[in-house]
């Protein structure tokens, strides 16, 4: 089927192809602006058929071209759009149900048609109260099914999914490096201790090469990349109470990416502190009881503290990104640098540098 790429080329037509029955609808805006590597929307479905849903969410490329570019250099969007497609349905834990995804590759576009999760909670990171041991458990309880279930597999069922040795992950890596000068030349870092301020200062020539040289090739599984709580909705008392979207990221790599980066990203370090044991060994033994059998305690510890250093590449990608402007991003691009920081150097980030 052919698909539109854009907001304005959506059609009823194309609409009750997909749902094979006659549909029309009306366009509702999400917020204001469109998505950083999409424009996003909600569409108001109107059909006879019961069985067609009354709202979805439709994405499609962005249409400011700064952000367009971005989505084009990373593959951003038909990688999102490829997950949905070909991996979404088999992978274990629950994301938005996509009614349509397709990717034009050659073009670096496409579309996702998907669920309308807007009657489920969420949890955003910028918030005076963090979330509960239970939530934290049961994040741990999604990654590791999902990790669980793409362990040790072949890249080759994701090939759209990157992988450490892909050229396009090690531009991914070398542009985070070549960011770093643009965040250690501002007043963010003013918020650091001295210490973290010493390891800022090293990441622009080391952490590129670093990071790639030390990531593990063996024991992959499929990583979301970037794991943290805006990127979920949350149904209490649900058995499965987390759905997890927004798959621009998705890669090979060890699980703890994905750990290291959810907990160092919306945890204070008191709370992190406070909850990181019981989350990580929770993590592991949802691994094993899922099927896990080659991977020790202490291989993830050793991995989490990779892992924690490697969470870091969102500092440069945030600062050189994120609109400033509002109250609301201040805040977040604060809370990613000193919890980050805060985490990476609490697992030993200098002597792993120096290890390497």
């Amino acid at each position: 089927m052919s698909f539109p790429t854009r907001l304005e080329d959506i059609t009823p037509e194309w609409l009750s192809d997909v749902f094979g029955s006659k549909v029309s609808f009306t366009l509702e805006t999400l917020g204001e602006g469109p998505g950083y590597v999409s424009d996003m929307t909600r569409l108001n479905l109107s059909s006879d058929d019961s069985s067609v849903p009354r709202k979805a969410i439709v994405k499609v490329n962005p249409s400011f071209e700064g952000a367009n570019e971005i989505a084009r250099r990373y593959a951003l969007f038909e990688r999102e759009a490829l997950f949905y497609k070909e991996a979404a349905a088999a992978t274990p834990i629950r994301t938005p149900h996509v009614y349509f995804a397709d990717a034009d590759v050659a073009n670096s576009r496409g579309i996702i048609l998907m669920e309308d999760c807007s009657h489920l909670e969420t949890r955003p990171s910028v918030s005076d109260t963090p979330p509960t041991p239970d939530e934290i458990r049961s994040v741990m309880n999604s990654a590791a099914r999902l990790h669980a279930h793409w362990w040790n597999r072949d890249p080759g069922e994701c090939p759209w999914a990157m992988t450490p040795d892909d050229a396009l992950f090690q531009t991914f890596m070398l542009d985070c490096a070549e960011g770093w000068p643009a965040f250690t030349n501002s007043e963010l870092m003013a918020l650091l201790p001295s210490d973290a301020q010493a390891l800022a200062e090293r990441l622009p020539e080391e952490f590129g090469p670093k990071m790639l040289k030390a990531m593990p090739r063996d024991r992959l599984t499929l990583c979301h990349l970037d794991f943290h709580i805006d990127n979920m909705f949350f149904e209490p008392g649900a058995d499965d109470p987390i759905v997890l979207f927004d798959w621009a990221g998705a890669s090979w790599g060890r699980g703890t990416n994905d750990i290291a980066y959810f907990l160092g990203f919306v945890l204070d370090p008191e709370t992190r502190r406070a909850n990181e044991i019981e989350a990580l060994n929770h993590y592991h033994e949802t691994l094993v009881a899922n099927g896990v059998t080659d991977y020790s305690r202490g291989e993830l510890t050793t991995d989490y503290k990779l892992g924690t250093l490697f969470a870091l590449w969102v500092v440069p990608i945030a600062v050189a990104n994120l609109d400033m402007s509002s109250d609301y991003a201040q805040k977040l691009i604060s809370n990613v640098v000193t919890n980050k920081f805060s985490a990476a150097l609490d697992h030993g980030a200098t002597e792993i540098l120096d290890s390497l």
